[in-house]
């Protein structure tokens, strides 16, 4: 999951250069889980709560666009 991490490292950049809501910080460890998670359907819930914890952030919204796409990709890739 190359994108996941590369978006819970910009996160964690936003976060290193001063306060964030709590918001980025869950975001933050969905994006860990789904980095470390092996199971598609697994992953596609972490970037779900992902999005969800970021809606709203004026902040998250590169991300959450980012997200966005990345969970589109994953439920194309899901056989369900």
């Amino acid at each position: 999951m190359n994108e996941a991490a590369s978006i819970r490292s910009e996160l964690m950049a936003m976060a290193g250069r001063g306060p964030v809501s709590a918001g980025v910080r869950v975001a933050i460890d969905y994006l860990k889980t789904a980095q470390d998670e092996t199971n598609l359907s697994a992953v596609t819930e972490a970037v779900g709560h992902s999005i969800s914890v970021l809606h709203g952030i004026p902040d998250g919204a590169r991300a959450t666009t980012r997200l966005l796409a990345l969970q589109k990709q994953l439920q194309g890739m899901n056989p369900d």
